[in-house]
């Protein structure tokens, strides 16, 4: 997965064959990424991207981020290359997205569907793991799904840790208008 989201073919191919001859089955295939289309800032609004695999130890993003939010400064946060993140990054990048909509700063995050995914089928149901993860989940879901969905996913959170979930909460209009790029 991490060779197909950074586009790196030879290497892909390389460690299909590798893998055919370990496991000996077929390896996966290669999918032509869909062109992410590029969503502009407005004027004013700074620009971040996150990719790859963050860590606590590769996470300059997340601290430029931490910065942006602490300085009230809007920004747009592009997620297409972000493959996943480690329960501590994932902690933090909850705690400043709440803080953010807390604060009605406009922090808009881009091509977020990738990131939902996987982390929807992570996170499971009964499982008292990955709480961070489950949090940032929750809060991607505030921003970019309806409230039936995250309703059921708060369920599970509260299933899963014992623990009263966040309430959906109505993002007001100019960052709902934001949270639809």
């Amino acid at each position: 997965d991490l060779l197909q989201v950074t586009g790196d073919r030879p290497a892909f191919d390389r460690l299909c064959v590798e893998y055919a001859e370990a496991c000996e089955t077929s390896p996966p295939s290669w999918r032509e990424a869909p062109v992410a289309a590029a969503v502009a800032a407005p004027a004013g609004v700074r620009q971040l991207s996150l990719q790859g695999v963050l860590t606590a130890e590769g996470a300059q993003p997340v601290a430029d981020l931490a910065r942006l939010v602490e300085q009230k400064v809007a920004a747009q946060v592009d997620c297409a290359k972000l493959i996943g993140c480690d329960d501590e990054v994932a902690g933090q990048l909850a705690t400043l997205l709440t803080t953010a909509r807390r604060r009605k700063l406009a922090l808009t995050l881009v091509n977020v569907d990738a990131v939902l995914r996987r982390l929807n089928y992570r996170l499971q149901v009964g499982t008292a793991e990955h709480e961070p993860a489950w949090r940032l989940l929750l809060e991607l879901l505030q921003r970019h799904a309806s409230q039936e969905v995250f309703e059921e996913r708060a369920v599970d959170y509260a299933v899963t840790f014992e623990l009263s979930p966040p309430s959906w909460e109505v993002l007001p209009q100019a960052l709902a208008v934001a949270a639809e790029l």
